[in-house]
């Protein structure tokens, strides 16, 4: 009896889903490789955890929704990578049924950055990545007024503390989790001054997000070769 109701929970999603995972709109490349792929990457082109990620949705095990930059678009000059960032994002798009700066289904991202090795905790993670204002409403239909509130704010630390550590310091100690939807607000518009006195467009822009955490992310990898050397085999 519930393997039978599992089938027709399956048919069910199936049905609703599948257009989006047909192929026919999904970007693949040197430089790009949704989850659905059905071709076999190497951990030099698309990290360790992005070859188990692979796999195991290769083996029907469900995961986030996901679609890798390979280590061919760190060698490209930014102008010549911004067109296979859109291609990723918009493999995202098509794969979640959500669109970037959407307000009424808004997609948030979570940039992660990995190595052909298994170095856990080194590279960084971007939370978040995508907020805009006008996000709030579809946000707040979806994870409430108090979930709403909590995204603004961790996308607003994540951009300060990226952005200039100095000026995070202040907020570090009130990071703090289940804050208030009041204090959750009061912080965030604090951490937006901040912003705007700097980078304004990170406030307001979701591509100007993904490109600034993107080059951040390619940045740290630079600054720290000499560590990974050590530690890579």
């Amino acid at each position: 009896a519930a393997a039978d109701r599992l089938k027709v929970k399956t048919r069910s999603a199936f049905e609703k889903i599948s257009a989006r995972f047909s192929g026919e709109n999904l970007i693949e490349n040197e430089y790009v490789v949704p989850y659905t792929t059905s071709r076999k990457y190497s951990e030099d082109e698309v990290s360790n955890k992005g070859s188990i990620l692979l796999d195991l949705s290769n083996r029907g095990i469900a995961t986030a929704d996901f679609s890798l930059l390979t280590a061919s678009a760190y060698s490209l000059p930014p102008p010549e990578r911004e067109p296979h960032l859109r291609a990723s994002i918009r493999n995202l798009e098509i794969l979640s049924g959500r669109k970037l700066e959407d307000p009424e289904n808004p997609l948030l991202i979570a940039m992660r950055s990995a190595l052909p090795e298994y170095l856990p905790g080194f590279m960084p993670t971007y939370l978040n990545v995508g907020f805009v204002p006008d996000m709030i409403p579809g946000l707040q239909r979806r994870y409430g007024r108090s979930g709403a509130a909590r995204i603004r704010f961790n996308n607003r630390k994540t951009i300060l503390e990226t952005l200039d550590p100095e000026a995070f310091r202040p907020f570090e100690n009130q990071a703090l989790p289940q804050l208030s939807f009041r204090r959750n607000t009061d912080l965030s518009e604090k951490m937006e001054a901040e912003i705007a006195s700097r980078r304004p467009e990170l406030l307001t822009s979701a591509w100007a997000q993904l490109l600034f955490f993107l080059d951040k992310a390619y940045a740290y990898y630079r600054k720290h070769l000499d560590v990974l050397r050590n530690f890579m085999t």
